[in-house]
């Protein structure tokens, strides 16, 4: 199942509704990919792990709008977005995904998103989100 869920909102839903569709046992693997999980919380992260949920993040948005994000949504949110070192070390193996409609399909530079995090004034979001190649 791929579920889109692009705030930590719709992240509580989608927890909500694994949880009751899956019974007595959330943890079975599935396959179950969760859709950019943008602003996702580390405790929504930690049941991921728990749940075997596979994030697919859209690191692009660390480019794209972060500058928004740092406007209307604060710093502690913006840096976390697509939290790719955060989910590897609770043993996941996250998804990078990109949106053609947003964004020209270039996956060196989705790469590139991932491993720097610098949005488009040149600022570094959530260094400590850096990924290596």
């Amino acid at each position: 199942m791929l579920i889109h869920v692009n705030a930590d909102g719709t992240v509580d839903m989608a927890l909500k509704a694994h949880e009751y569709a899956s019974g007595k046992d959330p943890g079975a693997a599935r396959r179950t990919i969760m859709i950019h999980s943008q602003f996702i919380r580390k405790d929504q992260l930690e049941k991921y792990a728990m749940y075997n949920l596979i994030p697919s993040f859209f690191t692009e948005h660390t480019f794209i709008f972060a500058d928004v994000y740092m406007k209307s949504r604060g710093a502690e949110q913006t840096n976390f977005i697509s939290p790719m070192k955060s989910t590897i070390a609770l043993g996941m193996h996250p998804i990078n995904h990109t949106v053609f409609n947003v964004f020209p399909i270039d996956q060196m530079y989705l790469l590139w998103t991932a491993v720097n995090r610098v949005s488009r004034s040149g600022q570094v979001m959530g260094a400590y989100e850096r990924i290596t190649v």
